[in-house]
């Protein structure tokens, strides 16, 4: 009977002449109903197992915020803590996010990686730990379509010379994704010195790279996912007829031959990954005016035969 809703009882008094008490007195007096319904409240406020409704079990579950209890610690607390948390936590973070938050949560990280040694000699290994996955979208988004590229440096030289850090590449989760034929995403495992498996696990990391990195020779490290579109000028009759629909008739003038219509045709160029060194620590080669990468250099840094990206090698002036 309790397990239902219980149904408010109401008690109508007419109001009508002929049944009216005739007295102040009797009009004043409790009836019946009233008393019925005094008890049947008490009743209910005093049993406690009498309820309005059903009531859903509380089933007990893991909560998605493990570590919130530290945002009502002390700061020496979650100083002391965030290792722990950063070593079992896996964060999922957007390419372009990568230096914001190596900023954010790292910011030891500069002045740290500043006291290695010109040959990587440190007092001992940084206290650097994490693991991080960097997520890549389907498409490449304003930023990462800039001239400047996306800056991946922090990520790379924190791995590299942390104590316990774990870094990958991804992509965000679609329904008709392959990962096997991902040719972007396992290209982008070569800054980190590795190369993917057909297995899709990863080889040991290039010692040569290695060294690169924990000794700090490079100054940056950007990702082009969608060079800018350059344009160079060519007569009509040499353009390949896949080209010639985008390409933009130039008007006559002094500068070109007469009688040769010339077009502005698009150099859609491949994207790259750009090592940029650092001056003291560039090789001969990387600072000639018209530099090319040896064969044999990207063979023994581990860059060869990427499939979706190519190398670029400059220093910083």
């Amino acid at each position: 009977m309790h397990g239902q809703q219980t149904q408010l009882v109401l008690v109508h008094r007419p109001r009508i002449a002929s049944l009216r008490p005739r007295t102040r007195l009797d009009r004043s007096r409790t009836l019946p109903s009233d008393i019925a319904a005094q008890e049947y409240e008490e009743r209910l406020s005093s049993d406690s197992s009498i309820t309005n409704g059903s009531e859903s079990e509380n089933i007990p579950r893991k909560t998605s915020r493990p570590f919130w209890g530290l945002t009502q610690a002390s700061r020496q607390l979650r100083y002391e803590f965030r290792p722990i948390y950063l070593i079992n936590q896996e964060i999922g973070l957007d390419l372009n996010n990568i230096s914001g938050y190596f900023k954010a949560f790292y910011p030891s990280a500069a002045k740290e990686l500043a006291k290695i040694g010109p040959s990587g000699e440190r007092e001992s290994t940084l206290s650097f730990v994490g693991h991080v996955t960097v997520a890549l979208g389907e498409t490449a988004n304003k930023e990462e379509r800039g001239p400047k590229g996306i800056e991946v440096l922090p990520l790379i030289e924190v791995w590299a010379n942390g104590f316990s850090m774990q870094a990958g590449f991804g992509r965000y989760a679609t329904s008709g994704h392959q990962w096997p034929v991902d040719a972007e995403t396992k290209d982008l495992y070569r800054v980190l010195g590795r190369q993917v498996r057909r297995d899709q696990s990863c080889s040991e990391t290039n010692e040569r790279w290695r060294e690169i990195l924990r000794c700090r020779y490079l100054a940056s490290v950007r990702i082009h996912r969608v060079p800018v579109v350059r344009y160079v000028s060519t007569p009509g009759w040499a353009i390949p007829p896949e080209l010639l629909a985008a390409s933009i008739p130039i008007p006559t003038n002094s500068a070109y031959p007469p009688n040769v219509q010339m077009f502005r045709v698009p150099v859609v160029p491949r994207p790259y990954i750009h090592l940029i060194f650092r001056k003291d620590k560039a090789e001969p080669w990387m600072t000639e005016l018209e530099s090319v990468i040896p064969d044999n250099w990207l063979l023994q840094h581990g860059f060869e035969t990427m499939e979706h990206f190519e190398v670029k090698v400059g220093v910083k002036e």
